[in-house]
């Protein structure tokens, strides 16, 4: 025996109450894929009331992304952190964090294997998106993927793992909200952890007929709003370009070493 103690994990598909439809098909793929799992009730924004939205930025949402907030930002935004939650009260060390739309790749498990086996390297591990991200490769999972770090903007939450040590820094430091959920874990400074990827992405989205964020009529876009957007993002841009840069992720250099 070697002595090491076996990483554990499970996942968390966020799921609205109204959803029963996804919560069957992709909980009958996480089955097949023998993939240990529990649902989380995710939050309908749609219900909230006025008095419900503590540690909700309004105006500063509008001032960062350039648009009025929909309730269906601010009920995925708090379904995630609940997810979260339910990471932490389970005790596994790694959590799968998932919204109800996804497909996985067929070696999706001997994947995650590889993703545990360096999870030294990592404290967040990105597994579906959109963008190009500009990766940068860091080291080998496997034959096929690739562990990276994103020097640009790359959006959606739909799966991504965790540690525990980076879900108390999200639990700690995600409200108040102020930009949708995938625009904001991603940013490894202000959370003091390391936020990286997987490529090719291993988890896809499934096409539901409806979407339970966006509303079929899209909150006008003052113009007015327009320069603080850009204002914001490239702030934002800067920052993870520095931080990269700081960390030698342009020019390689050592991995850092194991939490």
């Amino acid at each position: 025996m070697n002595g090491k103690k076996n990483k554990t994990w499970r996942a968390f598909m966020i799921n609205l109450d109204y959803c029963a439809d996804r919560l069957q098909v992709v909980g009958k793929r996480l089955d097949d894929l023998n993939i240990p799992w529990e649902r989380v009730v995710g939050v309908n924004g749609r219900e909230m009331r006025d008095e419900d939205y503590v540690g909700i930025d309004k105006q500063g949402f509008l001032l960062a992304h350039g648009r009025h907030i929909e309730p269906g930002d601010i009920g995925c935004y708090l379904s995630h952190i609940r997810a979260l939650q339910a990471f932490l009260a389970s005790g596994e060390d790694f959590g799968l964090i998932l919204e109800d739309d996804v497909d996985f790749d067929d070696d999706f498990l001997e994947l995650m294997d590889k993703m545990l086996e360096s999870s030294a390297h990592w404290d967040v591990l990105k597994l579906s998106g959109r963008h190009q991200g500009m990766p940068v490769p860091l080291r080998k999972l496997g034959n096929k993927h690739r562990l990276v770090a994103f020097f640009t903007r790359h959006t959606g939450a739909a799966a991504y793992l965790v540690s525990r040590f980076a879900a108390r820094r999200y639990i700690e430091r995600l409200l108040p909200m102020h930009v949708p959920f995938d625009h904001v874990f991603d940013r490894a400074w202000h959370f003091g952890f390391r936020f990286r990827g997987v490529l090719p992405l291993p988890v896809s989205a499934q096409n539901f007929a409806y979407s339970t964020i966006s509303t079929k009529h899209k909150l006008r876009k003052p113009p007015l709003y327009i320069l603080p957007k850009l204002a914001h993002r490239t702030v934002n841009e800067t920052r993870r370009g520095a931080h990269y840069i700081f960390r030698g992720l342009v020019i390689p250099r050592c991995s850092l070493p194991p939490r």
